[in-house]
C-alpha cells in the first residue's frame, strides 16, 4: 500500500510498503520486481529503501515520508541520521547500518564525524538523534519534578520507579541521561533515589510546623515511645502521619 493508504495507477510511482509472505534478505538499494501468479506478468519495480521497516501507520506518513525522502536521496550522513531518528528513544543498532548500504570500513568515521557535530549521540552500540535525546532529558526532569511533587517529604524519587514510568526499560539512554545528568549538576542522587534541580528538599512551612511537633512528642516521651494515639492528634491523616514518620 501507499504511504497514503491508496494504489499506484499503473504507470505511477510512490512510496509503498510491501508485506511479503516470507521473510527476504534484503539491503537498501537493492533492485527488486514484482510478478503475479497466474498469469505470470509484471506488474511493477522498484529500488528498496528501508529493509527493516516497521509495519506503516498512517498516522505517522508524514515523518516517515521524511525518511524515506533522506534515505532515496541523501547523503551517507542523511542515511545515518535517518535512521538513528527512526530508532527513537531505542536508538538504532550501529551493526545495521551495512543494511542501509553503508560501507562497513566507513561508518565508525562516519557516526564519529555525525556525534562531533552535534547531529548523533553513540551510545553503546546504537545512535540516537540528538534532538531525540535532547527531548528524553527534559521530559525526564519533568517526571522527576512531578513525581517528587505526589510526595515531597520523600527525597527524591525511586530510580527504578522512574525508569519503568519514562518507558526507558530496554536500551541504554536512561543510564546515560542519569550519568549525564549527574555530570551536568542537574540531578541528584542517593541510595537508589534522584532529584532533579537541587540536592536539598524543600517542605512547606505547614509540612515543617508538622515534622517539628512530631519530633518534639517522640523526644519527650524518651524510653516510653510515644503512642499513635498522640501521635494523630498532631497530624489527623494516618496516611500523611506515615509519610512524615517515613
Amino acid at each position: 500500500m501507499t504511504l497514503d493508504g491508496g494504489e499506484l495507477a499503473p504507470g505511477s510511482s510512490g512510496y509503498v510498503q510491501l508485506r511479503l509472505e516470507s521473510p527476504a534478505v534484503a539491503r537498501r538499494g537493492d533492485r527488486f520486481i514484482l510478478r503475479s501468479y497466474s498469469p505470470q506478468r509484471v506488474i511493477g519495480g522498484g529500488m528498496i529503501l528501508d529493509p527493516d521497516a516497521p509495519k506503516l501507520k498512517m498516522h505517522a506518513a508524514a515523518p516517515v515520508r521524511e525518511r524515506l525522502k533522506a534515505l532515496a536521496e541523501g547523503a551517507a550522513a542523511d542515511v545515518v541520521v535517518a535512521c538513528a531518528a527512526a530508532g527513537g528513544s531505542a536508538g538504532f543498532p550501529v551493526s545495521s547500518l551495512e543494511r542501509y548500504g553503508l560501507a562497513r570500513n566507513g561508518i565508525a568515521a562516519l557516526v564519529k564525524d555525525l556525534a562531533d557535530r552535534g547531529a548523533l549521540v553513540p551510545i553503546e552500540g546504537r545512535v540516537f538523534e540528538s534532538r531525540v535525546v535532547s527531548d528524553t532529558a527534559r521530559s525526564l526532569v519533568s517526571m522527576i519534578e512531578t513525581m517528587s511533587a505526589e510526595n515531597k517529604l520523600l527525597w527524591g524519587v525511586d530510580r527504578e520507579e522512574l525508569r519503568e514510568r519514562s518507558s526507558l526499560r530496554a536500551g541504554p539512554l536512561f543510564d546515560f541521561l542519569m550519568e549525564e545528568g549527574r555530570r551536568r549538576g542537574t540531578l541528584f542522587f542517593k541510595g537508589g533515589r534522584v532529584r532533579a534541580g537541587s540536592g536539598e528538599r524543600e517542605l512547606s512551612a505547614a509540612d515543617e510546623k508538622a515534622l517539628a511537633a512530631l519530633e518534639k512528642r517522640v523526644r519527650e516521651a524518651g524510653l516510653e515511645f510515644a503512642v499513635k494515639a498522640d501521635l494523630l492528634a498532631i497530624v489527623r491523616d494516618e496516611k500523611r502521619l506515615v509519610s512524615y514518620l517515613h
